[in-house]
Formats: C-alpha cells, structure tokens, sequence
C-alpha cells in the first residue's frame, strides 16, 4: 500500500473544509438563486405543505434538520427514516443515509416523488406546478439555449447548486 495515497485520502477526509464543494465551479449566481428558492417552494409537494426546507431546515438556525425521529410528509405520514442535515452534504461520498443518489442533484429528485415526503405523482405533475408558479422565465434565464429549460433535472440541477453553498465555516470545521 502507498502510504503517500493513503495520507492524501487522510488529509481529503480529515482536514479543513474546503471553501466550495466539488460541482461548484459550475454554479453561477442565477442557477444558485433558482436553486435557494425551489428549496423554499410548496410547490414541489402534492399539496402544498411541503418543501425542501420543511425537514431540512436551515432557517432559524436549526442546522438542517427538523429535529424529528423521522420527518412528516404530506397529509400527515411519517417516513421511515431521520432527515440529515445538508449541511456539508456536497462533500459526502454518497446521499441518502443508504448512499443510493451519488450527488445532491440527484437526491433533491427523490424527496418530491416520494409519495410519503412530498407525494408529487411524476415529474410532469412537478413541472407543470413549477409552470403554475410562473417560474418559466426564471428557468428560460438561468438556463438559456435550452430548447425546454424548465425541466425536472434542471430543477435538481438548481437545487443542488444551492446546496453546494451550505458550507459550515466555525472553529470546529
């Protein structure tokens, strides 16, 4: 075994926080904004009670959990698992506490489907209550030449890149 890959692996699992997450080179502020307000929008659920925010809480100062044994969804239910927080979460090698997504974008597209979390039915049902919304022209801006910009991935895409920014910076990290 090389021991300099193994210290390197060391030092990339156990030093400082670096300032951005990997993806982040790619995020522009526009894509970011979009990304902050879809984690924001009740649109994304089946009936309107939840977002993102809902059982990742970052406002109030609540770390990015919903301090629940496991989260409420719509109409009431319970999932079966505890919501982390997504803080840091870009620099993990996996999400989901099974690691079955590889990156943020392809998390954030889990939640809304699941039909205990946020229910939507398909991602045609999501769009289309995006399209209610009125967030077509946002979509058209941030990602322009797009033949249909405001697409299911491109939602997740935005998402992601706003979840690149949840970077904790204190003493311990």
């Amino acid at each position: 075994m090389d021991k300099n890959a193994v210290r390197t692996q060391a030092k990339m699992m156990h030093g400082p926080i670096p300032a951005t997450m990997p993806g982040a080179e790619m995020d522009t502020p526009a894509l970011i904004d979009l990304g902050e307000r879809l984690y924001f929008e009740t649109a994304l659920s089946a009936d309107g009670s939840q977002s993102c925010n809902t059982c990742h809480r970052i406002d109030g100062g609540r770390g990015g959990v919903d301090n629940e044994a496991t989260s409420l969804g719509v109409k009431g239910s319970r999932g079966d698992r505890n919501s982390p927080s997504v803080w840091n979460a870009g620099f993990h090698v996996a999400q989901f506490w099974d690691g079955r997504a590889a990156d943020l974008a392809a998390q954030a597209k889990g939640p809304i489907l699941n039909p205990v979390e946020m229910a939507v039915p398909d991602e045609k049902t999501a769009v289309n209550n995006l399209k209610e919304e009125g967030y077509e022209t946002l979509f058209a801006e941030v990602f322009k030449g797009e033949a249909e910009p405001l697409t299911y991935d491109n939602v997740a895409k935005a998402i992601g890149a706003f979840e690149r920014t949840l970077i904790t910076v204190d003493r311990f990290d």
